[in-house]
């Protein structure tokens, strides 16, 4: 299990994740398929899937939908799988944040996650 940036907790329920960008980092020589769905309080999202050249990263952007309550993130590269708990700002005054979440392979063992949060979208 990979470990996120940030502080423990979303910040309070008067905050709006606008924009959710998932960059898919691939490092290593060979093309791979990635393949991730996040999970909310309501469950796992439909899998999103990508194939991504060598020594390159895509971004998939969505805007969630409303009241978008984000747990964990799961991916798959090749038979490797990962999971990461998503984690909010505390002391955030923002109503909007943008959830970046950056799904890597080849820079270690195993794929990886990692989150950045921030107010100016």
């Amino acid at each position: 299990m990979a470990l996120l940036a940030g502080c423990a907790g979303f910040p309070d329920s008067t905050t709006t994740i606008t924009e959710l960008e998932v960059e898919l980092a691939n490092g290593t020589d060979d093309s791979h398929a990635f393949h991730f769905a996040v999970e909310t309080s309501d469950g796992l999202s439909e899998w999103e899937s990508r194939e991504v050249a060598p020594k390159t990263s895509e971004s998939v952007v969505r805007e969630p939908p409303e009241e978008f309550d984000p747990v964990a993130v799961h991916g798959v590269v090749d038979d490797q799988t990962a999971r990461g708990e998503l984690r909010g700002i505390d002391n955030t005054e923002a109503n909007e944040m943008c959830l970046h979440v950056i799904f890597e392979y080849g820079l270690g063992d195993r794929p990886t996650f990692l989150q950045d949060s921030d107010s100016r979208c």
